[in-house]
């Protein structure tokens, strides 16, 4: 046998006047001594059901928290005559697509965009800075040739040992010496490679 319900016309009464009063259906079940899970089936049972207990409850609690919506736009449309941005906080929110903000969707400029990266650069500065060493900053990498390198005086002199990468010859190691071949007049490539094998 089910247990009987808790719900009976005071008790919807009651949490119908705190909803109209503004309060969230939690706060309003909270006040009258019901859990909000109870009343939130209650509610959703009232939405499938024709007519009955559950049924009144759901329409009270929707008529309920229209008429607090109803009074509380009178009472903003009442303060925009000292103040129009009560009328304007209002349309961006009932209306959103039409008077939102649209701060999200622009596009920045390229001024805003390196004034915000300077500002996250300082910003992480001052947050990060304990945990940095005290050392001057490495120097910039140079750019040759789309690659990035580190030089110093004693690398651009050139080293009696150091062959360099575009130097070698593919399958030879930097310590071989460098092999090289000229093909004789009128013999191939692969005619030189099998005499350097048999030679």
């Amino acid at each position: 046998m089910a247990r009987p319900t808790q719900l009976n016309p005071e008790i919807q009464k009651q949490i119908c006047d705190h909803l109209r009063s503004g309060l969230f259906r939690r706060a309003a079940a909270g006040l009258v001594g019901v859990d909000e899970q109870p009343l939130s089936r209650w509610y959703h049972r009232g939405a499938v059901e024709a007519r009955g207990l559950y049924r009144e409850l759901h329409v009270a609690v929707n008529r309920a928290e229209a008429e607090f919506m109803q009074g509380a736009t009178e009472t903003l449309q009442a303060a925009s005559t000292s103040n129009p941005k009560h009328v304007q906080w209002l349309l961006s929110r009932r209306f959103p697509e039409l008077y939102g903000r649209r701060d999200n969707v622009e596009a920045k400029s390229p001024e805003d965009e390196a004034a915000d990266t300077a500002a996250l650069r300082d910003l992480l500065l001052d947050c990060l800075g304990k945990f940095l060493p005290d050392e001057p900053p490495a120097p910039e990498p140079e750019q040759t040739g789309g690659w990035t390198e580190w030089r110093t005086e004693a690398d651009l002199k050139p080293h009696p040992e150091r062959q360099g990468f575009a130097e070698l010859l593919p399958g030879q190691k930097p310590s071989e010496p460098q092999k090289t071949s000229t093909p004789a007049a009128g013999s191939s490539a692969e005619a030189n490679t099998e005499a350097e094998k048999m030679g």
